[in-house]
């Protein structure tokens, strides 16, 4: 299909959903792209990282699942108007601070990928329901997860996370608890 570099042009777009369509190349095109609302990219072959995203401030929802991107998640700190952000599946590294400033997220799926650090800044992610950090290479205890009372499905294999399941008990609303292959 070649590149995206076509919708540069597209300054309106509030919507922009292209996914599964073997793109190659950067996703850089979408950096001026600052109405979006919404950004589904997901299942292409891009090179590069997520900064083109740093100025997209309206962005409710980012989907840029298999997409074969590198480098760390500081493009998306600023993003603070995010409700589902799904990152699996690339080939991310680095910690997760910058995720502490992301209040309204409800939905975050970052597995896949080589995240490390641990779970201290997802604390103040109260509004948050569905967390899948699987896959990953995350350290520490599952303890600073307690206060998430919302959380619905919460994925944590194969990381080396530790602690007490105990601490969980207060997500009362939790249908799907993954947590195989931990310390």
């Amino acid at each position: 299909m070649g590149s995206i570099a076509a919708v540069a042009d597209l300054r309106a777009l509030e919507v922009l959903y292209l996914d599964s369509n073997l793109f190659t190349g950067t996703i850089e095109s979408i950096r001026e792209l600052t109405s979006l609302v919404e950004l589904g990219l997901y299942s292409n072959f891009f090179t590069g990282s997520l900064d083109p995203v740093r100025n997209l401030l309206n962005l409710t929802r980012l989907d840029l699942h298999e997409s074969q991107l590198t480098g760390n998640l500081n493009a998306v700190g600023n993003l603070d108007r995010l409700e589902i952000l799904d990152l699996s599946d690339n080939n991310l590294d680095g910690g997760l601070t910058v995720l502490g400033s992301l209040g309204k997220l409800g939905s975050l799926k970052l597995s896949s990928n080589s995240f490390v650090g641990g779970l201290e800044s997802l604390q103040s992610l109260v509004e948050i329901t569905e967390l899948n950090l699987s896959n990953n290479q995350l350290q520490g205890g599952i303890d600073p997860l307690r206060g998430l009372h919302r959380m619905i499905k919460l994925s944590l294999d194969n990381n080396q996370l530790h602690g007490d399941i105990a601490s969980l008990s207060n997500m009362t609303r939790m249908h799907r608890l993954e947590a195989c292959c931990n310390e």
